[in-house]
């Protein structure tokens, strides 16, 4: 998310003790144990949202429905 009150990108990664739903943050009903925050200046706009589909898709699991 581009922020003008930090002067370098910053990244923050919480894996938290226990699977949790978020609501009113996901789309999808899916348990998640992983919280990661992705701030920077507006001129890294563009890097911070790769950096976090990069992380995402690391995070990601198969999931099918057989």
């Amino acid at each position: 998310m581009p922020v003008d009150f930090v002067k370098d990108p910053k990244l923050v990664f919480l894996r938290l003790d226990a699977a949790i739903h978020l609501h009113s943050i996901l789309e999808v009903r899916l348990k998640t144990r992983f919280i990661i925050l992705i701030i920077g200046p507006s001129p890294f706009s563009n890097q911070l949202y790769e950096i976090g589909r990069a992380i995402s898709t690391c995070l990601a699991d198969d999931v099918s429905d057989t």
